[in-house]
C-alpha cells in the first residue's frame, strides 16, 4: 500500500533529523526542530491512513464472507442462514407468505442421469421460482431438492395465479407430474418460523400426495388402454370386435355413444350402435340398420375425403355440422377410417352429447387401435371366404371340416395356455391350411383311387406352395404361415416338406397336426 513506503520513509528522516534538515536544506536548530515536528505529524497521519485501509480492506472481506455464507453455491439463490438473516431484518409485524416447494424426480434424474443432469435441473428450476417471485421477496435453496420463498406484504390468496403460471413454465421430468409441489401459509414477520415451515409443508406433501395420486390414476388409465388392447386381440370375428369391443372402447374413454357405418355395394349403413342405458341419446338422428344412400358430411364425410381420424371438439361450430345434429345436441364427435385390404369400409365414431370432451391423443389412439383390429379381421374374414369358396368349388371343403379343426385347435391352445396373439396365430393358420391344394391339379386332388409315387410327391407340395401362396397375404403373421408350412410335418421327421422333428416343428403346426387328424 503506499502510505507504508510513505510511513517507511517519515520514519526514516524522522529517526536521522540532521540528514533530514540537510535533505531539506535546513540548517538552523529552529528550522530543524520545526522539520522534526512537521515529520512526527506526517508519521502520525500514515499510521491512521494504513489503519483505517486496512480497516476496510477487513470489513470488505467480512462482507464477502457474509454474502458467501448467506448464498447457496450452487444455485446463488439464498440458503438457509440467507434467508433467516433476512427474516430477521424485517419489521417486526410485518405481513409475510411463506412458499415451501419441492422438486419431484430429481432421484429419477440423478440415478438415470447422473449428478450432473440432477444439478443441472435444480438449476434450472430454481432459476425458473427466482424470476417469477423475487419481486415480491426473497428465494432460497433450503435443502437438496427444497426451495423456500419470503414474501413480505404479499397476500396468500394473490400467488395462486403466480404459482400457477410457474408450474405451466417450468420443464417436467416426468410429464405426467408438475416439475414441483408446493405449500403456502401466511406469517408476521419476527414470530419463529417453525411454525409456518411445518404448515407450509404439510401443505405442500399433501399436494405432492395428490400429485402422485393423479399420476397413478393415469398410469392406471394407459394401463387399461393396453388391457382393452389385448382385449380387443381376443376377438377374433368381425361381428365380436362391432358387438363386443365396440362398448368396451366406449365405456373406457366415456363416450355417450359408439357406432360403427359400413360400406356396402350400393350405400353406407349403420352396422351397430352402442350407447350406455344410462345415457339418454333418442333424439340422435341414427339408428343401428339406418342406411345413407351417400356418406354423410360433417366429421364424417371429412375423414373419408382425408383418409384419416377426423374429430369435432365442439360440433355445433364445425364449418360442415350437420343441422339434424346440432338440433339433437351433439357436442364431440370423433370418425376413424377402418380399412380393408388398403381401401375404407367403414368408420368407427364416437359422440358425446351429454357434455364437451377433449379428443386427446389418447382417445385417438384408442379408437385408431380398435379400427386397425377390425380391419385386420375383415381382411382375414375376407381372404377365409375367398378360400373355402374355391375349396368347395373345387369339392375339397366338405362337412365343415376346416370350421371343427379350428375350433380343436383354438381350444387346445386355450388349454395349453398359449398367449392371445399365439391362439391368433393358430387361428389364422388352420383357416387356410390348405390353401396349398389350390395348385394341386384335379387328376391328382380328385383321383379316386390310390395315388402313383409321384402323384405322392406332387401332393406333398401342397404345404410349400401354401406356404407361397399366403406369403403374398399381408395380414398373416409368420406363426400363421408356421402352421400353413408345417402341419405335415412329423415328430420322428418323416413329414414334408422340412423333414423337421420333435420340438424344432412350430408349436402351434404340432397343436393343428393333432386337431387336423382328430377332425378327419
Amino acid at each position: 500500500m503506499p502510505s507504508v513506503a510513505f510511513l517507511a520513509t517519515t520514519q526514516a528522516l524522522w529517526s536521522d533529523t540532521s540528514a533530514a534538515g540537510m535533505y531539506y536544506g535546513v540548517t538552523s536548530s529552529a528550522g530543524v526542530e520545526s522539520l522534526r515536528t512537521a515529520l512526527m505529524a506526517l508519521t502520525t497521519l500514515a499510521m491512521l491512513l494504513i489503519a483505517l485501509s486496512a480497516t476496510q480492506y477487513g470489513l470488505r472481506v467480512q462482507k464477502n464472507e457474509h454474502a458467501a455464507s448467506d448464498h447457496d453455491a450452487l444455485t446463488g439463490l439464498l440458503n438457509r442462514t440467507g434467508l433467516m438473516r433476512v427474516y430477521s431484518a424485517l419489521a417486526p409485524g410485518t405481513p409475510c407468505t411463506l412458499v415451501v416447494f419441492d422438486l419431484n424426480r430429481l432421484k429419477t434424474i440423478n440415478d438415470t442421469s447422473g449428478h450432473g443432469a440432477g444439478d443441472a435441473y435444480i438449476r434450472t428450476q430454481a432459476h425458473a421460482i427466482r424470476a417469477a417471485l423475487a419481486s415480491h421477496g426473497h428465494v432460497a435453496r433450503w435443502g437438496g431438492d427444497e426451495f423456500v420463498a419470503l414474501l413480505p406484504n404479499t397476500p396468500e390468496k394473490s400467488l395462486k395465479a403466480l404459482i400457477k403460471a410457474l408450474l405451466l413454465a417450468t420443464p417436467r421430468a416426468d410429464q405426467n407430474l408438475p416439475a414441483f409441489a408446493f405449500g403456502t401459509t401466511a406469517l408476521t414477520a419476527n414470530e419463529p418460523l417453525d411454525r409456518p415451515l411445518a404448515i407450509a409443508d404439510q401443505r405442500m406433501y399433501e399436494r405432492k400426495e395428490r400429485q402422485r395420486e393423479h399420476q397413478t390414476q393415469h398410469v392406471r388409465k394407459f394401463s387399461a388402454v393396453e388391457e382393452i388392447s389385448r382385449e380387443l386381440e381376443l376377438l377374433h370375428t368381425s361381428e365380436n370386435l362391432l358387438t363386443s369391443g365396440l362398448p368396451l372402447v366406449s365405456d373406457l374413454l366415456r363416450f355417450d355413444a359408439t357406432f360403427y357405418v359400413q360400406r356396402t355395394p350400393d350405400n353406407w349403413v349403420v352396422r351397430t350402435f352402442h350407447a350406455p342405458t344410462s345415457t339418454s341419446l333418442s333424439p340422435l338422428p341414427i339408428s343401428e340398420g339406418m342406411v345413407y344412400p351417400v356418406l354423410p358430411q360433417g366429421v364424417v364425410g371429412r375423414a373419408y375425403r382425408e383418409g384419416r381420424t377426423m374429430y369435432s371438439t365442439d360440433y355445433p361450430s364445425d364449418r360442415d355440422a350437420s343441422p339434424d345434429w346440432v338440433e339433437a345436441g351433439l357436442k364431440t364427435t370423433l370418425a376413424t377410417p377402418v380399412r380393408s385390404l388398403g381401401e375404407i369400409v367403414g368408420f368407427v365414431c364416437l359422440a358425446n352429447v351429454s357434455t364437451w370432451r377433449s379428443i386427446t391423443p389418447q382417445i385417438r389412439r384408442m379408437t385408431e387401435i380398435t379400427a386397425l383390429r377390425l380391419g385386420h379381421v375383415l381382411d382375414l374374414e375376407r381372404t377365409e371366404r375367398n378360400v373355402r369358396a374355391a375349396l368347395e368349388a373345387r369339392d375339397l371343403e366338405t362337412g365343415g371340416h376346416t370350421r371343427r379343426v379350428v375350433e380343436h385347435a383354438t381350444k387346445l391352445g386355450e388349454t395349453l395356455g398359449l398367449p392371445s396373439g399365439q391362439l391368433e396365430d393358430l387361428r389364422q393358420g388352420a383357416y387356410l391350411h390348405d390353401i396349398g391344394k389350390l395348385v394341386i391339379p384335379d387328376a391328382i386332388l380328385l383321383k379316386p383311387g390310390k395315388l402313383t409315387p409321384n402323384e405322392c410327391e406332387i401332393m406333398k407340395t401342397h404345404a410349400s406352395e401354401g406356404h407361397t401362396i399366403a406369403m403374398s397375404i399381408p395380414t398373416l403373421t409368420p406363426g400363421a404361415l408356421d402352421v400353413i408350412r408345417h402341419h405335415h410335418e412329423r415328430w420322428d421327421g418323416a413329414g414334408n416338406p422340412d423333414a423337421l422333428s420333435g420340438t424344432a416343428i412350430p408349436l402351434n403346426a404340432r397343436i393343428f397336426s393333432v386337431c387336423d387328424t382328430e377332425s378327419n
